[in-house]
């Protein structure tokens, strides 16, 4: 049993901790000076909780401060009293008339407490005030009603049953979602813009489903094809390109925070990341549905323990930024924060992150709902996992035999040998054991066991503060029947609430995620989403210019087995995909920010877009798919400015560095400039949508930077062995791998004169090969290509 004066101290450093986070104790004037009166202040709420202390320790130690309290109510802590007795909750925060703890010391009868003895009433008014001091937020029993007005936001609302609306001009559609877009048209008195031509076309779909331009043969196959289905072969063609989950992986690993390091000061690389994002890559080529992709990045574990891409896919939850070797609770409950908002937002679009500290400000997002999710990741350890394939476990082995063998040889060698050799023998047997061979190994996620961690409510998200046990839950508002956590499945060492968790968002009864997903979708073909704000589909958040048409769209999702290509080829179809860019001012005057979809928005290639094209174009474009990140160059100087971060000096760039830019190694505080400066995400967090930015660094960068120069050069060797000396040629040449069409005849003659001055140039520097002036001329040409706007931008 604890001594009397171990129960005092426990419980006044809860106190006090609790009250110093509460903000009674405000020591600091407005001024930033300390003022007397404040320091007072503090003296006499110190001397307060120190009496309440007392009585504890004098009245209630002998039966309530031991290892096994009687009754189950410990007295120790503070958190310990939020928990309560056996029989359920002694103290009512705020409200001591209702306190089971007051009513009992206060009881003439029985029970009685303390059993022998009486209480004074000052000891009782003590205890009576401490209590009214609490804020009421504490209770768990004191939640805000979830009302019915609260679930009748709209992306709380089940989906709607709808079909496409009557439109006047019945020829203009082309798929089931364009009646919806005309009749807005319609009701505003606009008119669609005109179809986009054959090339704006074939150049828009190819970047949007391969981040790639079209090359000249694919350009050429398209105006030569006049049949009515040569649009639809282009999609199909596309869609089944391993280019596509290349290009799509990475919209979902800026949602994903996904990074090759742990960020924070030291950022240390995390050398099996990369499996995540290979994961990401198959599942998309593969057009794995939405919601096995779901349950498998949440609970893969515990729904298919022994298949690695299972094991992989819980990856997810564990891309966030953090320090691995600090081990505190504080850190391990941030972890789970980010789990639980990333997860929030990715899936359901809420932000439901914002609860820890407090209800939510704008949802009906209680603190308690936050907690309640927390639990279910609560009881979750980080394991580096094997996921060797068959042929990765033969080959592993194999060396794992050849090492032991080598190992056990130098230790015999070592063992009989006693002259100056033995030195040399031990460094030998050290470098070899660097060596051992590893097996594959993926960053996973896997219970701690079957048992659940306890999980408490925190105040203010304060571990210092623990409120009471909650168990897991899915937030009230969203749904009318709740999931059933007591019945779990899965393995049989994991608590199996996150595969509860996972079905329930996965579930076609979830009014959030086919709404949030489909949303996504047209966000990333369209530039804008049909709810702007697309991970927050909360009262804060924007609402849907087309409620009827996300909603149609999550039932056709929905329908199609949440599968991706067909939501593709449903959207890419359409007529209001097909529209051109052209500005119309009638339309700009009703509807200045295209909304109502008048056109198809003007796009900025994204900076993986911008890299990948200059590399198709130069034709040095690598297509080695997944394996380990490589690390491109990067000027030593930007590394030097940070004291932590690492990043091998490359003197010059080569084919091993000129794979697609999905696969650079993402370290978190050594970003590649030309992607930072076309607005790549940091992945400190979820980026549900890129910034465009227009910033006189980025001219700067495709003039300067030594990528663009050197691939420059490797242009103009490609276009002088395709079209030879011949300037015309050449011009036609580059226009046609570089934009995907023929130049005018005024852009081929500014062209040619611009070979010619810069030929003269060149031809300046004395003995120089006039062959060689030629193609350095060729090579300035090729990087103005690089420079224009519709290089850059989609029109």
């Amino acid at each position: 049993m604890r001594t009397k004066g171990q129960f005092g101290f426990a419980l006044r450093t809860a106190s006090l901790t609790f009250l110093l986070l509460t903000g009674v104790w405000a020591v600091v004037s407005t001024s930033g000076k300390t003022c007397a009166a404040e320091v007072e202040t503090k003296r006499a709420e110190k001397a307060f909780f120190d009496r309440v202390a007392l009585v504890f320790e004098q009245h209630c130690s002998a039966c309530h401060g031991s290892t096994k309290p009687k009754s189950r109510l410990d007295l120790t802590s503070f958190a310990a009293i939020l928990n309560g007795a056996a029989s359920g909750p002694v103290i009512d925060p705020g409200r001591s008339k209702t306190s089971l703890l007051i009513k009992l010391i206060q009881s003439d009868g029985k029970p009685h407490m303390p059993p022998k003895g009486q209480l004074s009433d000052a000891e009782i008014a003590i205890l009576t005030s401490w209590i009214d001091s609490l804020p009421k937020s504490l209770s768990a029993s004191d939640e805000r009603p979830i009302t019915e007005q609260d679930r009748q936001h709209w992306s709380f609302r089940p989906l709607a049953t709808v079909t496409p609306p009557s439109v006047k001009r019945i020829d203009w559609p082309r798929t089931a979602l364009d009646p919806f877009i005309l009749a807005k048209l319609e009701a505003a008195g606009l008119t669609p813009a005109l179809p986009a031509e054959k090339i704006e076309l074939l150049r828009r779909v190819t970047f949007n489903l391969t981040g790639l331009p079209p090359s000249p043969e694919e350009v050429q196959a398209f105006l030569m094809d006049q049949s009515e289905l040569a649009y639809e072969k282009v999609v199909d063609r596309l869609l089944a390109s391993p280019r596509y989950g290349e290009h799509w992986s990475r919209h979902w690993l800026d949602l994903a925070r996904y990074a090759d390091s742990d960020g924070f000061e030291y950022d240390n690389d995390r050398p099996f990341a990369f499996r995540y994002r290979d994961y990401v890559i198959r599942s998309f080529n593969a057009d794995k549905s939405y919601d096995q992709f779901i349950r498998e990045q949440l609970a893969g574990d515990e729904l298919a323990p022994h298949d690695a891409d299972s094991l992989i896919a819980t990856g997810f939850c564990r891309h966030g930024p953090t320090v691995e070797n600090q081990k505190d609770e504080k850190t391990r409950l941030d972890e789970i924060d980010d789990i639980v908002s990333t997860t929030s937002s990715v899936f359901l679009g809420l932000t439901i992150g914002c609860a820890r500290c407090h209800d939510h400000k704008f949802d009906p997002i209680r603190q308690q709902d936050y907690y309640r999710l927390l639990a279910v990741f609560n009881s979750r350890e980080k394991r580096d996992v094997p996921v060797s394939t068959p042929a990765e476990k033969a080959t592993f082995f194999n060396e794992m035999a050849i090492w032991e063998v080598e190992t056990e040889r130098l230790q015999g060698e070592l063992k009989a040998t006693a002259d100056n050799s033995k030195q040399d023998l031990e460094r030998k047997l050290q470098e070899l054991k660097q060596r051992q061979p590893q097996q594959p190994l993926a960053m996973a996620i896997q219970d701690s066991g079957r048992t659940p961690r306890k999980t408490f409510f925190l105040f203010r998200g304060n571990d210092l503060t623990p409120g009471a046990e909650v168990g897991p839950a899915v937030p009230a508002v969203l749904t009318r029947v709740p999931p059933d956590f007591t019945t779990l499945g899965g393995r049989q060492n994991s608590t199996g609430r996150r595969s509860v968790l996972a079905n329930w968002i996965a579930s076609p009864s979830n009014p959030l995620t086919a709404r949030v997903w489909v949303n996504r979708i047209w966000q990333f073909h369209f530039g804008n989403g049909l709810v702007a704000t697309s991970s927050n589909f909360g009262l804060n958040g924007v609402a849907p210019t087309h409620p009827e048409l996300l909603d149609w769209l999550a039932q056709q999702f929905i329908a199609l087995d949440w599968k991706l290509k067909p939501l593709h080829r449903l959207i890419v179809l359409s007529a209001t995909y097909r529209q051109s860019t052209r500005f119309n001012p009638e339309s700009f005057r009703v509807d200045a920010g295209n909304s109502l979809w008048w056109r198809f928005p003007v796009r900025r290639l994204s900076a993986e877009e911008l890299r990948d094209s200059i590399l198709a174009t130069s034709g040095a474009l690598n297509s080695q798919m997944f394996g380990t990140g490589f690390r491109p160059r990067v000027d030593p100087n930007f590394v030097a400015a940070s004291s932590t971060a690492r990043w091998p000096v490359v003197e010059k760039e080569g084919p091993d560095l000129w794979r697609r830019s999905v696969y650079i190694h993402m370290k978190r505080s050594v970003l590649l400039p030309l992607l930072e400066a076309f607005d790549a995400p940091t992945a400190q967090q979820s980026c549900e949508r890129r910034l465009t930015t227009t910033v006189a660094t980025q001219a700067l960068m495709l003039l300067n930077d030594p990528f663009t120069n050197e691939q420059s050069a490797l242009m103009s060797q490609r276009i002088w062995q395709n079209a030879g000396p011949d300037r015309k040629a050449q011009v036609v040449e580059l226009y046609e791998l570089g934009l995907s069409r023929k130049p005018t005849e005024q852009e081929l003659q500014r062209g040619i004169a611009f070979l010619k001055q810069q030929f003269e140039f060149h031809h300046q520097t004395p003995d120089r090969d006039p062959e060689i002036s030629r193609q350095l001329a060729l090579t300035d040409f090729c990087h103005v290509l690089i420079n224009l706007n519709e290089f850059v931008f989609l029109n």
